[in-house]
């Protein structure tokens, strides 16, 4: 794979749990942590699965209307850093969508990373810190209380971060279902 591809595991056109109102969503394909209890096992694979250039997702966001923003979580979506800054990048530049990431990195180690200041400084809200499947936290956004809400820009404060619903369940047009958000108890099908 490329560095001019993201590696998609699934993408949503609007999601109302994923963040502040009615957001875009795309789960990015690797994660290297194992979090026991992961939320997204799915996710965790590093091979490819649906690759995208950054100019070709920001094209999809750019014929979706009613959304405030953008969210990406994973697997690990800082794995693939340099394309999804330039995502990120296109989004700012190009708009005035907010844009929220999920990683397992903390706010502290991602400037280390390479293309973490790139990554940073094109995102409004970051979720940081490993999932700890012993701390669950149930306030909408977080998986496990370890995890920090950060509002990197002004664009949002602490009166934004209270998740009006948590949970999701689609069915999609080809007869799938998809569950998204963040809830302290895990749901499945009878």
């Amino acid at each position: 794979m490329g560095d001019n591809f993201l590696n998609l595991h699934d993408r949503l056109e609007r999601s109302h749990v994923n963040g502040p109102g009615a957001r875009a969503v795309l789960w990015l394909q690797g994660c290297r942590r194992g979090c026991p209890g992961c939320y997204n096992l799915a996710a965790q694979e590093e091979g490819p699965r649906l690759l995208a250039t950054p100019r070709a997702l920001w094209q999809w966001v750019q014929g979706l209307s009613g959304i405030e923003g953008v969210t990406l979580s994973g697997g690990e979506p800082l794995l693939q850093a340099g394309p999804l800054a330039d995502f990120l990048e296109l989004v700012r530049q190009g708009s005035s969508l907010s844009t929220m990431l999920y990683s397992g990195y903390l706010l502290e180690d991602i400037p280390s990373l390479p293309d973490g200041e790139r990554v940073l400084g094109a995102v409004d809200l970051l979720v940081d810190g490993p999932f700890e499947e012993a701390q669950p936290a149930d306030d909408g956004w977080r998986g496990s209380l370890n995890q920090r809400i950060h509002c990197l820009t002004a664009r949002y404060g602490p009166q934004d971060l209270v998740p009006r619903q948590r949970l999701e369940v689609i069915l999609r047009p080809d007869g799938t279902v998809l569950q998204t958000g963040v809830t302290a108890k895990r749901f499945s099908a009878p």
